[in-house]
């Protein structure tokens, strides 16, 4: 098999983890002769390259540490590959959660996120959310779930809400 053969075979493996770490990739590849870290990124920009020509993208969830293929952002709009389907509440409570993370700490509890969320009750946006894989409950805190990664540029989204607080205050 050539490497692009097998970095698609990895990066789009699907189940409890989507993709591969950057480990898998080298072990499979076997570059730790071939210049070992370095040489891998070139290969996955070389191979990002190809994949924009299919209306595909390689992606990083960095929460569990691993790459893979997904949609571009275009067609991921026009085929609403989106795991809230529609449903706006789920998606604000979910960026409630990540706000309340950044300002309280990892575990951020229930009533704070409810608090941020301005509602009296999002227990069942809890339920669903913890449903979809995306947070885990322990009594009243909560967790985000590597999941979370392949659908958030987390990266991405630190840096709008720290534009936002920069310009709000």
């Amino acid at each position: 098999m050539n490497e692009f053969s097998i970095l698609t075979y990895m990066l789009s493996q699907r189940g409890e983890h989507i993709g591969a770490t950057e480990e898998q990739l080298m072990d499979k590849l076997n570059l730790k002769d071939k210049g070992g870290m370095p040489y891998l990124h070139e290969l996955l920009d070389s191979y990002a390259e190809h994949l924009s020509l299919l209306g595909l993208k390689l992606a990083r969830n960095h929460l569990e540490n691993t790459w893979f293929i997904t949609f571009d952002e275009e067609l991921h709009a026009i085929g609403k590959v989106n795991p809230f389907h529609g449903r706006t509440r789920l998606a604000s409570t979910l960026v409630a959660i990540l706000v309340a993370m950044i300002c309280d700490g990892d575990s951020p509890r229930i009533s704070r996120v409810k608090e941020i969320r301005r509602k009296k009750d999002i227990l069942m946006d809890i339920k669903d959310l913890t449903d979809l894989g995306l947070i885990s409950v322990d009594g009243d805190e909560i967790k985000l779930r590597g999941k979370v990664g392949y659908y958030i540029n987390l990266l991405e989204f630190m840096d709008l809400f720290e534009t936002f607080l920069r310009e709000k205050y």
